[in-house]
């Protein structure tokens, strides 16, 4: 291990170079110099993102957004589609799959019906399509754009793994850092995500003095909870107890440690099999989980994440061993120290004030 972090560090000179174009790219926005301009639109826009590669948590809390919005608004989501086997702009609709708008985008597709998914990587080319849609979009959100600048959100939330803060992480290629941390001060509101549920009020303030926040900047701290666990191709009204069953927890995400911890203090056995994130399953990977499950015993099953279920969901038919046995485990953001009501009503102010013209 200690010889890899050491071969990373011979990295260090591409990192001294990607931080330099991504500053340069950033100060090239922050001024409107030449065709790097960040457009606006007559539409209330909430940008959802990370500084860190992978894994922080922002669809969850895009979701725990889209929950608070979609009752009173005309809500609309945009992604790039990460990893879709598509490309430019798609409008999801009631035949599309996780390879035509990616898995997360089909997740809260599937969750949330009455929202206007879009997919593009051009973010620009995506609102464009979403202000022509017959239905009128209120309120637009974009997921995973903190980097994207060609769109101007009017408020952005950038979220930050616990167990990875900025300033124990270096730029790409040495790290997991897309650009300089300091990029943080773009956003409205910074959530510390994937915090324990008892973290102290000193290490809140820990993480407040680390962050250097801005006067107009809030911080809020948010924990990972767990719903129950719910067949994926049966009633997903009917949740199981898993106290007396093997579990084989099968993993697409980038940090599976949290539910791995979760479902082995409930299950009788666990065996984690963890694929990379947004992993694409093929017939090997299908072959080699059944074998791993009939390792297990009679009474075993498998529990897979929302994001994974989307794609097993479209790769198994209803009849077979492992779809009779696969179960899914959903997620919840909750919110630290009662500040849900602070959090709800930052967002809605934002939205209420920047209503779209008719």
């Amino acid at each position: 291990m200690k010889f890899i972090q050491h071969l990373r560090y011979l990295l260090l000179p591409f990192a001294v170079l990607y931080g330099l174009v991504s500053s340069i790219r950033n100060l090239l926005f922050d001024f409107s110099i030449g065709n790097f301009r960040c457009k606006e639109y007559d539409l209330p826009i909430i940008s959802v993102g990370n500084i860190t590669v992978g894994g922080t948590g922002k669809t969850p809390h895009t979701e725990w957004i889209i929950q608070l919005l979609k009752d009173a608004y005309n809500v609309s989501v945009l992604s790039r589609g990460y990893k879709r086997k598509t490309k430019g702009l798609v409008i999801a609709d009631s035949s599309s799959t996780a390879s035509d708008i990616g898995d997360e985008p089909m997740q809260m597709h599937n969750k949330f019906p009455e929202v206007q998914v879009v997919v593009a990587e051009q973010r620009v080319i995506g609102v464009d399509a979403i202000m022509k849609l017959e239905t009128k979009c209120d309120v637009l959100l974009m997921d995973d754009a903190f980097q994207h600048r060609y769109v101007k959100p009017g408020f952005s939330i950038l979220v930050m793994d616990y167990n990875r803060p900025f300033w124990k992480d270096h730029l790409m290629p040495v790290g997991e850092l897309r650009e300089l941390p300091v990029g943080k001060k773009r956003a409205n509101i910074i959530i510390v995500s994937k915090c324990p549920q008892d973290i102290s009020i000193a290490e809140q303030e820990y993480y407040k003095r680390k962050l250097s926040l801005n006067p107009n900047q809030s911080i809020f701290f948010t924990c990972v909870g767990y719903k129950n666990i719910y067949p994926i191709f049966a009633d997903k009204k009917q949740s199981i107890n898993i106290t007396d069953k093997s579990v084989l927890l099968v993993s697409g995400i980038a940090q599976p440690k949290l539910m791995f911890d979760y479902v082995s203090q409930l299950a009788k056995e666990t065996k984690l099999m963890q694929f990379g994130d947004h992993h694409n399953f093929s017939a090997k990977d299908i072959n080699n989980i059944e074998q791993q499950l009939n390792t297990l015993g009679d009474n075993a099953i498998i529990v897979t994440t929302e994001k994974d279920a989307v794609r097993f969901g479209e790769l198994l038919p209803n009849n077979s061993k492992l779809a009779q046995n696969m179960y899914s485990l959903p997620i919840e953001i909750q919110i630290i120290n009662n500040k849900e009501s602070d959090l709800k009503d930052k967002i809605l102010n934002y939205v209420r004030s920047n209503k779209r013209i008719s």
